[in-house]
């Protein structure tokens, strides 16, 4: 950028002060075809009536991938919480069936019923369940809760099918496929107690309370 001089004349015709100032440089060649450039786009951007068209600018959209993965994954969440939510109740509908099993090894070998089993039931499968299954909770709670309801359910129908097995003299897994849920079910009724009610009712609300509760954390 050259610096000019400027002579400035006092009154008296003498010689004053000189000043000097910047002169602007001329742009280069390259940025007046540039300018050009920009001038020939916009002018082919106008309309007949003069106004000028809707220029897309590529950093104003959003790229079509990035889009389409994030519609994608906002379809498909709900599909997966369902399917999570599926397998945990099957989970804890598993743990209840195996409670029941071994619940019925001690039925088995005192040859009496033992309803005071469904608290221990219910405790232990409200800590399978917020252990494995499902963080603490209310889905934990109902889950564990309905898990020991299960067992419950299932030692009674064990016991009856017991019974027809040991009358009968025939295996305990010929019983349950000759006599059927229905049959046993029926039977299962009919050999029910209010006691065992009450602590199949109770083993639940255990079962709830101590799945509903997080674990304290270790010092």
């Amino acid at each position: 950028m050259p610096i000019l001089p400027i002579i400035r004349r006092s009154r008296g015709g003498r010689c004053g002060e000189a000043l000097y100032y910047a002169a602007p440089a001329t742009p280069p060649a390259d940025q007046d075809q540039a300018r050009a450039a920009d001038l020939k786009e916009a002018s082919r951007r106008l309309r007949p009536d003069g106004r000028l068209c809707a220029v897309s600018c590529p950093f104003a959209q959003e790229p079509q991938g990035n889009h389409a993965s994030r519609l994608s994954a906002a379809a498909w969440a709900p599909s997966v919480r369902l399917i999570s939510l599926l397998f945990a109740a099957f989970s804890a509908a598993m743990l209840g069936l195996a409670a029941g099993a071994v619940w019925m090894l001690p039925t088995m070998a005192l040859q009496r019923p033992l309803p005071a089993l469904a608290l221990v039931a219910g405790g232990l499968l409200a800590l399978a369940v917020r252990s494995w299954v499902r963080p603490a909770g209310r889905l934990a709670a109902a889950m564990a809760a309905g898990a020991t309801v299960l067992a419950a359910i299932y030692v009674e129908v064990l016991t009856a099918a017991a019974r027809i097995a040991g009358s009968m003299g025939i295996g305990l897994l010929d019983t349950l496929r000759e006599a059927g849920l229905p049959m046993l079910w029926t039977l299962a009724q009919l050999a029910l107690r209010p006691a065992d009610i009450a602590f199949a009712a109770a083993g639940a609300l255990l079962a709830a309370w101590v799945a509903s509760r997080r674990p304290k954390p270790r010092a």
